[in-house]
């Protein structure tokens, strides 16, 4: 298959293009599934599951068929919330995270057909932007059971137990995060949260290093 590259907007639905970014398409058929004027916060795809690619918007969860060239919604309890960050399991790309406004956090294990709420708490309000919300996730690249939240304007988590690749049979709202503060080099769950005033938007990392 062809190299495809998407991107999301905040008002214009979603994009993709099948040269490199030279041109740029957007499904206009009958609006292929998703409201053309749709914000699209996250994208999220898998090198083995290369057909589906899943979005996150204001209403909800959206899955992307590159065969049908078809958006179909996928009906979860984040259809009233606005879905900021999405990602996927390394290795299992049935099991899905989702981070929304307000602040929270789901998992799915089915690729999408249902989700759990995990039990991690936010901040409930912001001075600043009212409802923080969960801007990114990322699973840590030198240890594939790790995963990070990071949330705005609410600091960092990290989930440090098998959660993300345990049998979906599993309750994942038992899963384990932990507060990370960003001046400090250990976990430490507290509330008030020592991040709380902080905005993170992005983590990231490569094999050795994992940069928020």
């Amino acid at each position: 298959m062809a190299p495809i590259v998407y991107a999301g907007t905040s008002g214009q639905g979603a994009w993709y293009s099948t040269d490199l970014g030279e041109t740029w398409k957007r499904p206009l058929r009958g609006w292929a599934g998703m409201y053309l004027e749709s914000r699209v916060w996250a994208l999220a795809a898998h090198p083995q599951e290369p057909r589906f690619v899943y979005a996150g918007t204001e209403t909800g969860i959206y899955r992307w068929d590159v065969n049908e060239r078809l958006w179909t919604h996928l009906p979860s309890p984040m259809d009233t919330m606005q879905v900021w960050s999405l990602t996927m399991h390394p290795k299992n790309p049935a099991v899905l995270y989702a981070g929304t406004r307000p602040a929270a956090l789901f998992r799915s294990s089915d690729a999408g057909r249902t989700w759990d709420r995990i039990g991690v708490e936010f901040s409930p309000t912001c001075e600043f932007i009212f409802h923080p919300r969960v801007t990114t996730l990322f699973f840590d690249p030198t240890d594939e059971r790790t995963l990070w939240a990071g949330a705005e304007i609410d600091g960092v988590r990290r989930s440090t137990e098998d959660g993300p690749g345990r049998p979906a049979t599993t309750d994942s709202r038992r899963s384990t995060f932990m507060v990370w503060p960003l001046s400090r080099t250990a976990p430490k769950p507290s509330s008030p949260l020592p991040t709380k005033g902080c905005s993170v938007v992005k983590i990231t990392g490569h094999p050795g290093v994992t940069s928020v």
